[in-house]
C-alpha cells in the first residue's frame, strides 16, 4: 500500500513539484521543487530524492542542482550533486561546485569538485578542490590548489581560511601573495584585505618594485626623442640666423634683386668717385661733391662722345679747304 501510494505521488509530480515541511526542530521551512521525486516519510529515515532541475530553499539558503536528497530526522541533512549553485541569502555569499553535503542542524555546508566561491559584498572570488563553509561563523575552510583574489591581489596555496566578518585571510602550504608587480612568500601568510596588511612568518622571501622609479622612467624621454628634439632646435637656431642676416646685413645683396643692382651701381660710383677725389688731390684741386662730380662725368661722357663722332682726317694729315 504504502508503495503504491508512492508511485501514484511521484507520477503527479513528474514534471513539477512543490512542498512545504514544516521541521519543529529546528523551526525551519523548508521549500523544494523538481521535474521528478522519489521518496519515502515516516520515523527518523525520511528520505526525498528530487530529479531534473531540482530545487531546495531554507531560511538561508538555496541550492539549485542536478540532483538533490533530503534525508535525516527532520530532513537534516542536504546532498546535491551536479551542476550546483549554492547561495547564502543572508550574506551574499555564493558558491559553484560538483557535489555538496548541508547539515541544517550545524549549519556547515562541505563542497567538492572544482568548488568557485564569491563573496559579492566584498569583491572576493576564490577557486579551491574543496571548501568547508560554516554559516555560524561565516569561515571558509579552502583546501587544494587555492586561489583567491581581491583587488590587486592573487593568494595561492594548498590550505587557506577566510574570515568574512573579520576580511582576513591565512594562508599555508608553500603561500604566496601577488600584488602588481610586488611577490611575498613565507610558511604562512596573513593578508587583511580592508587594509592590505601582510603578515608573514617563516622563510620570508619578497621583491618589491619601487612606484616612484617606475614614474620616473616612463616620464623621462628616451635618447632618441632627445636626440630629434636637439637637431630641430639646432635647425631652428640655424634658420633663425640666417634669416637675420638676409634681413639685417644692407651688402647681402642678391644678383636677381632690382634693389640690390641699384645698391650695386651705387656702390661703384662710390669706387669711382673715391678715385676721382684721389686724382684731383693730388692736382692740388678739392673733392668734388656727388652732384658735381656726376655733372663733371656727364660732360666727359659729351666729349668723348663728340671726339668719336668727328670725320677721319685726310689722307696726308689735312683736311680740304673750302
Amino acid at each position: 500500500m504504502k508503495n503504491f501510494i508512492t508511485e501514484n505521488f511521484t507520477k503527479a509530480i513528474k514534471f513539477l513539484f512543490l512542498a512545504i515541511i514544516l521541521s519543529p526542530a529546528f523551526s525551519d521551512v523548508i521549500t523544494f521543487r523538481a521535474d521528478g521525486m522519489t521518496g519515502s516519510t515516516g520515523g527518523k529515515n525520511d528520505r526525498t530524492n528530487l530529479e531534473g532541475h531540482a530545487f531546495v530553499k531554507t531560511d538561508s539558503m538555496e541550492i539549485a542542482a542536478d540532483k538533490i536528497g533530503i534525508s535525516g530526522d527532520n530532513f537534516r541533512y542536504i546532498q546535491a550533486e551536479g551542476n550546483i549553485f549554492v547561495k547564502n541569502t543572508k550574506t551574499e555569499m555564493d558558491f559553484t561546485c560538483g557535489r555538496l553535503s548541508y547539515d541544517r542542524e550545524t549549519k556547515i555546508a562541505v563542497l567538492d569538485t572544482d568548488v568557485n566561491l564569491t563573496d559579492t559584498k566584498n569583491g572576493v572570488s576564490a577557486k579551491a578542490q574543496m571548501v568547508e563553509y560554516n554559516q555560524n561563523t561565516e569561515t571558509a575552510v579552502l583546501q587544494i590548489n587555492i586561489e583567491l583574489r581581491q583587488k590587486d591581489n592573487v593568494c595561492t596555496g594548498a590550505y587557506a581560511i577566510y574570515h568574512k566578518n573579520e576580511q582576513l585571510l591565512e594562508i599555508s602550504g608553500s603561500p604566496k601573495i601577488v600584488q602588481g608587480d610586488d611577490i611575498f612568500r613565507a610558511q604562512e601568510i596573513s593578508l587583511k584585505l580592508d587594509t592590505q596588511e601582510i603578515t608573514m612568518s617563516g622563510r620570508v622571501q619578497g621583491s618589491i618594485t619601487s612606484a616612484s622609479k617606475n614614474d620616473k622612467s616612463e616620464n623621462e624621454p628616451d635618447a632618441d626623442t632627445n636626440t630629434a628634439a636637439q637637431e630641430d632646435a639646432a635647425t631652428t637656431k640655424g634658420v633663425a640666423a640666417a634669416m637675420t642676416t638676409g634681413t639685417d646685413d644692407p651688402n647681402a645683396a642678391h644678383d636677381d634683386d632690382p634693389k640690390s643692382a641699384v645698391q650695386n651701381e651705387k656702390s661703384n660710383r662710390n669706387v669711382g668717385g673715391g678715385s676721382l677725389k684721389k686724382n684731383a688731390a693730388s692736382n692740388g684741386r678739392a673733392p668734388l661733391s656727388g652732384s658735381e662730380q656726376g655733372a663733371y662725368n656727364g660732360k666727359n661722357e659729351a666729349k668723348e662722345s663728340l671726339h668719336d663722332s668727328s670725320p677721319a682726317p685726310a689722307k696726308g694729315g689735312s683736311r680740304a679747304k673750302k
